[in-house]
């Protein structure tokens, strides 16, 4: 009988397709990039999903949680570049370790303000129908996000 149920689901659950999300978004904030720094080690205030919990002493790995249920990791986050000041770049992997994707900031000095450049690229298995949605939504949240990363900086 179990066999017969889960071939059913099998079945009828929509067909999983691999995609690929690669974003490269950016925004011209007036502050040096010493100011903005901060907010790129910690994303908090103004980065909307999942909370990075630190798990480790040295602040390189941490689990990736929703606010409302902090102690059931989602996800791992590793930083696996850190140029304080100009570049970090975090891993994202299964509780497993697999690796998800990978998002990285730049920041770049441009005259009296930094640009700061927010670089996606992760790997999901969705709803084939649900590709392109998922695709432009996230590109708009991290534009929104930098934006009000932007806000927050300048507003200081």
């Amino acid at each position: 009988m179990k066999k017969l149920l889960l071939a059913a689901m099998l079945l009828f659950a929509p067909a999983l397709h691999a995609a690929d999300l690669v974003t490269h978004n950016s925004v011209l904030i007036q502050a040096d990039a010493e100011e903005i720094w901060p907010y790129i080690v910690d994303p908090g205030d103004w980065k909307a999903g999942v909370q990075l919990i630190p798990v480790d002493d040295e602040a390189m790995k941490f689990n990736a949680v929703m606010p409302d249920d902090p102690d059931t990791p989602l996800y791992i986050i590793y930083n696996v570049e850190f140029v304080p000041g100009q570049r970090r770049t975090v891993r994202l992997a299964t509780l497993e370790n697999a690796t998800m994707g990978y998002a990285s900031w730049h920041l770049e000095e441009v005259n009296s303000a930094t640009l700061v450049t927010y670089d996606v690229y992760s790997y999901a298995e969705i709803p084939a129908e649900m590709e392109a949605r998922y695709l432009e939504e996230n590109s708009k949240r991290f534009q929104a996000e930098l934006e009000t990363l932007k806000k927050m900086v300048e507003a200081r």
